[in-house]
């Protein structure tokens, strides 16, 4: 090999390494985001792969629908498709029914892809919405800071087949179909730190932000709709740590036992899930469209674990509320069936007052 041959491999080598540097440590712009990656989604094979007896109403914890579920994700953080799979009772299409009440669990699942940098998970809500939540977790070498890609997508592009009792056995990406989605890249934030002197005097209200609620209702009798919301959270109490706090909830539902819960539970993209304090909303809809929250946290003193806050507060955001209709009409076995969503958003920022408990 040439001395200029040899030049030039190490030349392109660097090249490659300063690229890799550089994807791996984007510029963040004042609150630690980074442009938004596009991922590419497709391959979908979903698999029911075993049946509960029903023999027991509700059945036991061996004894639920099971299914498969693989995909394939592509970013340019790897250098070919990242392959997910997994299987398990919370991709069957009765796990939401057959937990009878409880709170569904929806577990991180690790794929498998060629860079050893970057670390690609996904959990998956399969039951009526059919929405994947993907992320990928590395470490900047130049400031050796946790970064992490998080992306959502609800998969509406793929065909499946059914079996004599309408059970759905098998669904499939259609053919060519690529879903690409964005991904939100940011640096993680450490954990929060709070005086409890300044915690005791903390006002414990927040300021809600971009909130989106959608219902969807179908005259198709097996089909029993569905709700999703999302909005921000800026907790006052903790103004330097929770304005990224996101509170999401891809399946909304009506009262469990005729009484409403608190199931959901709020998060931010810019922290280890451990470290968020712990936040969970209620969405009671009935004269009132009431918004619940439920925060606690800690504060740092010679206690073992820290001092306890709590605050709670809730709104009839009804008022707030601008609303709109789109319906679509489809052919179903010889008849006619309307598939209704209904958009609701509030148009400007509102306030919510907390009581420390």
């Amino acid at each position: 090999m040439s001395f200029k041959t040899k030049s030039t491999l190490l030349f392109l080598a660097a090249i490659g390494c300063a690229a890799a540097a550089d994807l791996l440590c984007p510029p963040l712009n004042d609150i630690g985001h980074a442009t938004p990656q596009e991922w590419v989604f497709n391959n979908l094979n979903w698999t029911l792969t075993q049946i509960s007896s029903g023999k027991t109403w509700p059945p036991p914890a061996d004894d639920f629908d099971e299914s498969r579920v693989a995909f394939a994700i592509e970013s340019d953080f790897n250098d070919a498709p990242v392959q997910c799979s997994a299987e398990g009772k919370e991709f069957s299409e009765e796990y939401d029914r057959q937990l009878a009440g409880k709170t569904p669990t929806y577990n991180w699942y690790t794929c498998e892809g060629p860079s050893q940098d970057v670390k690609t998970e996904f959990k998956m809500v399969w039951w009526n919405s059919h929405v994947v939540d993907i992320r990928q977790t590395w470490t900047c070498p130049a400031t050796g800071r946790p970064m992490r890609a998080t992306g959502r997508l609800a998969m509406r592009d793929f065909d499946c087949v059914f079996d004599d009792e309408s059970r759905r056995t098998s669904c499939v990406s259609n053919a060519g179909s690529q879903l690409p989605f964005e991904a939100t890249i940011v640096e993680v934030l450490p954990p929060p730190t709070q005086n409890c002197a300044a915690a005791s005097q903390a006002t414990p209200d927040w300021t809600v932000r971009d909130l989106v609620w959608v219902r969807r209702t179908t005259t198709f009798g097996l089909d029993p709709g569905s709700a999703n919301m999302t909005f921000r959270l800026l907790s006052k109490a903790l103004d330097d740590y929770s304005p990224r706090m996101v509170c999401a909830e891809p399946a909304l539902h009506g009262p469990q036992g005729g009484v409403y819960i608190t199931p959901y539970t709020c998060g931010v993209f810019e922290a280890n899930e451990n470290d968020v304090p712990v936040t969970k909303f209620d969405w009671v809809v009935d004269d009132k469209n009431l918004l619940r929250i439920n925060q606690t946290w800690f504060c740092d003193d010679a206690t073992a674990g820290g001092t306890r806050f709590q605050s709670i507060g809730e709104l009839d955001v009804k008022p707030l509320l601008s609303c709109s209709t789109k319906s679509n009409d489809y052919q179903v076995g010889g008849g006619t069936f309307v598939e209704s969503f209904e958009t609701c958003i509030t148009k400007a920022d509102f306030e919510i007052k907390g009581q420390l408990q």
